[in-house]
């Protein structure tokens, strides 16, 4: 069973409020629909129908990743959108299998492992944590995509804490 929670704040000198979305949801087949479903509508609701498109297929890769290769039960979404971008950060509990980062992406001749290269491709930026120190508990593999369309085309968006 999934479970969903969207918070938001009041709008304050006539700019949009800022939107938090939390879903937990069965490291299952369906899982990544409805997690890219979610995001997208969050998106066009917060009025960043531009970046609707790259969000989804960040949030499908991010989500597969954990559906078809990490020890997991669970994982947990979470996307923070405010006027200039979105944050998605996908959590699991399998701090095992790390993804790998850009220098070493497959082969041209490969056929699988190209998600996480269309992920540095289309995000501004993206990383992964992993959670518990010593004794690793999990990981968060996240990213940042700035709407370019409200930002006039420059990355005005500070590095992301933690």
């Amino acid at each position: 069973m999934a479970t969903a929670m969207l918070t938001g704040s009041l709008a304050t000198h006539g700019e949009p409020p800022p939107l938090s979305c939390r879903l937990t949801a069965p490291s299952a087949e369906q899982t990544p629909k409805v997690a890219r479903d979610m995001v997208a509508s969050l998106l066009e609701a917060a009025g960043h129908g531009a970046s609707v498109d790259a969000a989804r297929l960040l949030v499908s890769e991010l989500v597969t990743n954990v559906v078809q290769h990490a020890d997991a039960r669970t994982l947990t979404l979470e996307a923070d959108i405010d006027d200039e971008s979105i944050m998605v950060c996908v959590t699991d509990g399998d701090f095992c299998n790390t993804p790998p980062m850009p220098h070493s992406f497959p082969d041209a001749v490969d056929e699988r492992g190209r998600g996480l290269g269309l992920v540095d491709a289309l995000a501004t930026r993206w990383g992964v944590t992993v959670h518990g120190g010593r004794e690793a508990i999990g990981k968060s593999v996240w990213f940042l995509l700035v709407d370019r369309s409200s930002t006039g085309g420059a990355d005005r968006v500070e590095e992301p804490s933690g």
